[in-house]
């Protein structure tokens, strides 16, 4: 995947200041311990794509997220979601968004603007 890639909508879960679940101390509180995840991305990768991102100046903000309400919904858990809920994070749309590194469930990607509310993000129901 590179930084030449279109502009995409990604859908996540976040909390109200753009930060997603996936933090130390906070995923055990949601997460179901029967629930695998795929294997973890390269994060030597992710750091390569984002400097090439600022060097190419149109990131400034990323994350995860999925391609499609449906790849979320597979992702989380309906009992993860609630537990997501209750601690604050709730499924949001994500738009102009460059996919940077991709899997077949989840991809990483960067955009200009802040993972805020009314920044072309906003909450949805699932």
């Amino acid at each position: 995947m590179g930084l030449d890639q279109q502009v995409i909508t990604v859908y996540r879960f976040q909390n109200s200041s753009g930060r997603g679940p996936f933090q130390p101390g906070i995923t055990e509180l949601w997460r179901d311990p029967t629930h695998e995840f795929p294997e973890p991305p390269d994060f030597g990768e992710i750091a390569r794509l984002s400097q090439e991102a600022r060097e190419k100046r149109f990131l400034r903000y990323g994350g995860f997220g999925c391609r499609s309400i449906d790849w979320l919904r597979q992702w989380f858990w309906p009992n993860e979601r609630a537990f997501l809920n209750q601690l604050g994070f709730f499924p949001y749309q994500v738009v102009a968004c460059r996919p940077l590194l991709e899997g077949p469930e989840d991809l990483f990607f960067a955009r200009r603007w802040p993972l805020i509310d009314g920044q072309g993000v906003r909450r949805i129901a699932l």
